[in-house]
């Protein structure tokens, strides 16, 4: 008799245990358990470098972009490339639902291709120094998007064109540091580098050609070493 409890009470418990891995099993298959990833932090970099010190590479690089090869009676030495990544997203984004355009009979505008470039008439930052010791700076400057060239036209077929208004301000941070040997001097020039495009403008329905020109907007403050 009290084996036959025992069995009788050990298939009870056994029921009960199949029961209950069942219905953990369905709960599981109705309700799927998640696993919930932590954040991650991550680190944005405000600005690119990029260093250019081979001679043949700066020479050929200055003569590209048209940079004066000498400045205070010393030569081009080295070139640091910055590139504001804010800057840069700005740049490639289209104002086009700003930008409003009434008819202009005979004004053409053509986008031809990329530009990117300086403006060596207007210096964002200049300073020199004298070594044992190292010279260095975060520059913070502002100036706007533009067209290069004597533009005596419609600025707003250019805007149409190239997707972004003329004149729009933007601050562009970048650094430099450079480093001295004893009695050794430099001068350090900065310019802001702008990306655009290439244009054609026509007037007179496209008969009479006023010539190429650079459009461009801020995305860095490039500093060139002068040694």
């Amino acid at each position: 008799m009290e084996i036959k409890q025992i069995f009788a009470r050990g298939g009870f418990m056994l029921k009960k245990m199949f029961l209950t891995t069942f219905s953990m099993v369905l709960l599981i298959s109705i309700f799927p358990l998640k696993y919930v990833q932590a954040d991650t932090l991550e680190t944005t970099q405000l600005t690119n470098e990029k260093r250019i010190t081979s001679k043949d590479e700066v020479l050929s690089y200055a003569k590209k972009n048209n940079l004066p090869l000498e400045y205070d009676g010393k030569e081009i030495a080295e070139i640091i490339i910055n590139t504001d990544n804010e800057a840069l997203t700005q740049a490639n984004k289209l104002d086009e639902d700003s930008i409003t355009i009434e008819p202009r009979i005979g004004d053409i505008c053509q986008k031809l291709y990329p530009y990117e470039g300086y403006n060596t008439n207007r210096i964002a930052w200049s300073t020199s120094g004298v070594g044992p010791g190292t010279i260095s700076n975060t520059v913070s400057k502002e100036t706007s998007s533009e067209i290069f060239g004597d533009f005596k036209w419609k600025f707003e077929v250019v805007e149409a064109t190239v997707g972004f208004k003329l004149g729009q301000k933007q601050t562009c941070t970048s650094s430099y540091s450079v480093t001295l040997n004893s009695g050794e001097s430099a001068r350090v020039v900065g310019y802001f580098r702008y990306k655009g495009y290439f244009v054609k403008y026509y007037t007179f329905g496209g008969l009479i050609d006023q010539g190429t020109y650079e459009v461009g907007r801020p995305i860095g403050i490039d500093f060139i070493v002068y040694r």
